[in-house]
């Protein structure tokens, strides 16, 4: 996903390492670029960020504890360096190397014209010194996303193979020291070393790092796996204190952790490595969790890694998946767990046939912040095939596991939290976040997130209200209510607002009218979006508009190139934005089908800038673009601007129970075939602007409504507003059917004449009097004396 304000986050987080990174993205479409700098944990001791003492530093805008930077107006096909944007100070009490690190090519950040990129790039500050930073941005040949992620990297050394202190390790013959990470590690205890240092290639192996103060990496662009063997229960095991790993794909088939942190462990850093495919082979069985601690650890920093294909599927016992899994009981005689840093991991694909969590923290745990996070694709019980379980899934979960004590002193911010239940519509549906049990909900803050899972967030204490305040539920009105007994109902929170908005759901756990969740202040607009490229070549991150739309979550935005794409799309997916590069340079040609061009079955949708060719027939349901969903779930929040749609064997744009609709500048040109250009059916709230109908049989615009003692039908069409330029090719420019249940049409100024007629239904209007004459006289059906013209 992406931020549209991302964090380039540092700090020193453990002795030896400090990170924090942050999502986002330049587009090379947008003429405003911004990012947030920020410090994290305990960072401001060793590194601080400002603006530097220069000009552009009116670009900068600092905070508390963020730099909010905001580029405007970079040029795209152009290469744009602005200096001396922000400074990097040392104010710990060692030596320190500083580099950032990115996945553009796109952006370059620089210090006295060199990189400060990547290790090679690090620069090194004493006490007391700085370094001023440049960005320079290269959009001459770019398309979508610039710019990611990025992190800001403060470490007391750089290690590189070499170096003394280092220990290397890789395949054989390839001039390491050691072939196995465990021999690398082994080797390090011995000497007294500082680093292990990993050179790409498959390492089946399981890996205690028992050594205090060791950092275990990938070597200089090394891609180390780390594969557990099947009799394993976890892949790596951190059993000593201020140890780091960092770029290592770490993975367990068959057993159930990809990382272990021994009990009592402090000050470890889980640094940029992915963990996959924990649970996903042939026998694996229990409880599986991509990493897991069970008490005492202290100062824990997991930040920026990557989490996917965490599975659990042997849901008749129980099992459940987790991505990160921290538990503190002290009924097995563990100390309390606290202190911990969860920031800017990815967490993807995390099944399981009972429950499912992106992050679980059970028990006695404190002082854990959440942020920065990317938590979707967790699902409980996704084929629902298991039915004597509750099938429950959660972004984060907060609860008191087998005793007392529950999670308190939580800070959740600045994420994007999504997961999903195969019982949607059961008291508990997928949730954003659970507190429960024990937890100490008066102690725990939600704030600055996007809500995306139905279930939203829920209280399930009795120890307070939890702070939700100033988060995104899935749309501009806040969140819905919804009750344990499945009922719809206005919820209120903490006693001062009610949930009666169109987003995802406060849950009222009690049932008592209360959701013990202060979800005042919402945010009116998401935080996070993603922006999907589309075009036929490798350059996009997608090469079919369908894949796109099929891979999009709300609020995200698909961008197609100026070329030519073939067959239909379905879009089902809620705030979304399609858009082309212009009208005749992205064309969508579905002519080749037999159905609809583009149909829409989600609220809060956009199509701009492009052309549609419609299906050629039947001329029954031939629609061009189709925008509907049922007479049940009217659809809301539409626009159709800069676009064309042509040669449909029916209407051109076809929308049916649809409010606050936006139509401009739009061509709807039939070449001659059936229907009309644009048809309205059981739409309210409707701005028409600048559009231009030709080649359409029935009409130009056709306003329908059947609600009339029809009780399938919740509404009448009303409020339909013509205005601007708009032109009509067709004898009938515009007409209403019936007239009576078609209310409050602001015509425009365009037509100025309405026929009405006692020989049908129909109110059509005409530009001038000869125009309404002449169309009655050619009608077969219409009789001239039964007709009445009337200047409006």
């Amino acid at each position: 996903m992406e931020r549209r304000k991302f964090i380039i986050g540092a700090g020193a987080l453990g002795a030896g390492i400090s990170t924090a990174i942050g999502t986002g993205a330049f587009t090379s479409v947008e003429a405003e670029r911004s990012f947030s700098v920020a410090t994290a944990g305990d960072a401001e001791a060793y590194l601080r960020m400002t603006a530097a003492d220069s000009p552009n530093a009116q670009y900068v805008d600092e905070q508390s504890d963020t730099l909010s930077v905001t580029l405007d107006s970079l040029n795209e096909n152009a290469v744009t360096t602005v200096d001396d944007l922000f400074l990097l100070q040392n104010e710990g009490t060692q030596a320190i190397s500083v580099y950032l690190t990115d996945s553009s090519d796109a952006v370059t950040f620089e210090a006295d014209g060199s990189s400060v990129e990547g290790v090679d790039g690090a620069v090194r500050l004493g006490v007391g010194e700085s370094v001023t930073v440049d960005v320079e941005v290269d959009t001459t040949d770019a398309s979508g996303s610039l710019l990611d992620s990025v992190t800001v990297m403060a470490k007391s050394q750089v290690f590189a193979a070499g170096d003394d202190g280092v220990v290397t390790v890789g395949p054989s013959g390839s001039g390491v020291d050691h072939n196995t990470i465990q021999a690398g590690v082994d080797a390090a205890a011995q000497q007294a070393a500082s680093a292990v240092l990993v050179e790409t290639g498959t390492y089946e192996e399981q890996v205690t790092v028992d050594y205090d103060g060791l950092t275990v990496r990938a070597a200089q662009n090394g891609s180390p796996v780390v594969s557990s063997p099947d009799s394993a229960t976890q892949t790596v095991e951190i059993a000593g204190d201020d140890i780091t790993t960092e770029g290592l794909t770490i993975e367990n088939e068959v057993g159930d952790h990809g990382i272990f942190l021994a009990d009592d462990v402090s000050g470890v850093s889980i640094v940029e490595n992915t963990i996959q495919n924990v649970g996903t082979g042939d026998g694996a069985s229990g409880n599986q969790q991509g990493l897991a601690g069970d008490g005492g650890q202290e100062g824990i920093s997991i930040v920026g890694n990557e989490f996917t294909s965490i599975s659990s599927s042997i849901g008749e016992n129980g099992y459940t998946a987790k991505a990160i899994w921290l538990s503190a009981n002290p009924n097995s005689n563990v100390n309390p767990i606290q202190d911990v840093t969860i920031r800017g991991n990815s967490i993807t694909d995390v099944t399981s046939e009972v429950a499912a969590y992106g992050i679980q923290l059970q028990s006695d745990i404190s002082n854990v912040e959440i942020d920065g996070n990317i938590i979707e694709g967790v699902a409980g019980d996704p084929d629902n095939d298991v039915n004597d379980r509750s099938d429950w899934a959660a972004a984060v979960n907060l609860s008191k596991g087998s005793q007392a004590a529950g999670p308190r002193d939580i800070s959740i911010v600045d994420n994007y939290l999504d997961a999903v239940s195969a019982t949607a519509d059961d008291p508990y549906p997928g949730t954003s976040v659970v507190v429960e049990g024990e937890a100490e909900a008066r102690s725990i803050d939600v704030n600055r997130n996007d809500i995306e899972a139905l279930g939203g967030i829920v209280n399930k204490t009795s120890y307070g209200v939890v702070d939700a305040t100033n988060n995104w539920w899935g749309a501009p009105t806040g969140p819905s209510g919804f009750q344990e007994n499945e009922t719809a109902t206005a919820v209120d929170s903490a006693g001062s607002a009610t949930a009666n908005g169109d987003g995802v759901r406060v849950l009222d756990w009690n049932n008592d009218g209360t959701a013990e969740v202060n979800f005042d202040n919402f945010a009116t607009e998401p935080f996070y979006s993603e922006t999907h490229t589309v075009a036929a070549d490798s350059s996009a991150d997608f090469q079919s508009v369908q894949a796109a739309v099929d891979a999009a979550q709300p609020t995200d935005t698909i961008e197609l190139a100026p070329q030519e794409f073939n067959g239909s799309i379905d879009v089902p997916v809620d705030d979304l934005s399609i858009k082309g590069a212009g009208e005749g340079e992205t064309i969508i040609d579905t002519s080749a089908d037999r159905d609809y061009g583009v149909s829409v079955s989600g609220t809060n949708f956009t199509l701009s800038n492009l052309t549609v060719i419609g299906p050629d027939g039947p001329e029954s349901s031939g629609y061009g673009v189709k925008i509907s969903d049922s007479p049940t779930r009217a659809l809301s929040n539409v626009t159709v601007e800069n676009v064309t749609v042509e040669g449909s064997a029916r209407s051109e744009l076809d929308l049916n129970y649809v409010s606050d609709v936006t139509i401009d500048n739009v061509t709807l040109n039939g070449n001659g075939t059936g229907g009309v250009g644009l048809a309205l059916t059981e739409c309210t709230n409707v701005s028409i602007s600048n559009i231009a109908t030709s080649g359409n049989t029935w009409g130009g615009v056709g306003l329908y409504s059947y609600g009339e003692g029809d009780s399938n039908y919740q509404r009448d069409t009303d409020g339909v507003t013509f205005s601007g330029d708009n032109s009509y090719a067709e004898s009938l420019p515009v007409y209403q059917d019936p007239a009576t249940a078609v209310t409050n049409v602001t015509i425009g100024s365009t037509l100025s004449h309405k026929l009405s007629t006692d020989d049908d239904a129909f109110v059509r209007y005409f530009a001038s009097e000869a125009d309404a004459q002449a169309f009655v006289e050619s009608a077969e059906d219409l009789t001239p004396s039964n007709s009445t013209i009337e200047e409006l």
